[in-house]
């Protein structure tokens, strides 16, 4: 009998790919943008919440074309480090 960690590899497989986040479908120099927003922010450089940093970026960001999601899920994605 297949082990657990092999049954749930091969339904794994299976699985169809999942939308997008909002990164994802941004283009490269946006994405390279934000990023740089978050190294910034992380560091310390932007000395401000993450919600207002978050609220300040969807405003920039549609004034700019760029579709971001919500104030939640951005402060979340601008805690990320990786």
């Amino acid at each position: 009998m297949p082990s657990l960690a092999d049954r749930l590899a091969d339904r794994v497989a299976s699985l169809r790919p999942g939308p997008k986040s909002f990164f994802d479908r941004l283009a490269p120099e946006a994405q390279a943008e934000l990023i740089e927003v978050r190294r910034r922010w992380q560091s310390g450089e932007l000395p401000t919440s993450a919600s207002a940093l978050a609220d300040l970026l969807i405003e920039e960001a549609a004034a700019s074309g760029y579709d971001l999601c919500g104030p939640q899920g951005l402060r979340v994605w601008l805690a990320r480090r990786d």
